[in-house]
């Protein structure tokens, strides 16, 4: 209960951030980390594609007890494809901005 009459205002990360948080902290089955899977799958995630590979093949080397099941392999390259696209679309963000430059 909130005696102050205040509310505090939630500090609200990015997705590509908060991630990496849950998938080391909050998973403690390997359903967890399916469940974390399939919501990376179908998100587009913009940056910090790196952190979260390690955190993804930490995991499941952690949870994962029989031989590691493709989906989670699926997972790490979905995550390596998002971030070799995400490259891409930042290299041709830069070169239209130089070539703006450039012209201007």
């Amino acid at each position: 209960m909130c005696t102050s009459g205040k509310t505090e205002k939630k500090v609200r990360r990015p997705f590509h951030e908060t991630i990496v948080d849950q998938i080391r902290e909050e998973t403690t089955f390997s359903d967890d980390l399916a469940w974390l899977g399939r919501l990376i799958m179908a998100t587009k995630i913009p940056k910090n594609h790196d952190a979260i590979i390690v955190a993804w093949q930490t995991r499941c080397l952690e949870l994962v007890d029989e031989e590691i099941d493709f989906f989670f392999i699926n997972v790490l390259n979905d995550l390596r494809e998002q971030k070799k696209e995400a490259e891409a679309e930042a290299k041709v963000r830069e070169e239209s901005l130089r070539e703006w430059s450039n012209a201007t």
